[in-house]
C-alpha cells in the first residue's frame, strides 16, 4: 500500500466538495428553483465530506503504521544475531 492513492482519493473528494458548493452558488445566483436538486446536492456534499475525513484518517493511520514499522526495524537492527534468531523462531 502506498500513500499516493490515499492522497489522490482525498484530493478528489476535496475537489468534489468545492465543485458541488460552487454549483449550488451558481444556481442560486441565477435564481433557479432548485429545492429538490439542492437536497440531493447537499446529501452528496455531506457524504463527500465524510469520505474526505475518512481518507484523512486512513492517511494518518498509514503514516503511523509506517513509523511503527521503522521503529521495529531499527530495534531489530540493534539486536545481536542470537537475539534476532530467537525473535524469528518465536514468530508464527
Amino acid at each position: 500500500m502506498s500513500q499516493e492513492p490515499i492522497k489522490k482519493a482525498r484530493e478528489i473528494e476535496e475537489n468534489a466538495v468545492n465543485s458541488c458548493i460552487h454549483a449550488l452558488g451558481v444556481l442560486r445566483l441565477y435564481g433557479v428553483e432548485i429545492q429538490d436538486l439542492e437536497k440531493v446536492i447537499k446529501k452528496v456534499v455531506i457524504e463527500t465530506i465524510i469520505y474526505k475525513e475518512l481518507m484523512d484518517g486512513v492517511l494518518k493511520a498509514y503514516e503511523e503504521a509506517m513509523k511503527k514499522e521503522v521503529e521495529v526495524l531499527k530495534g531489530l537492527g540493534e539486536l545481536e544475531p542470537a537475539a534476532k534468531e530467537g525473535v524469528i523462531n518465536e514468530t508464527p
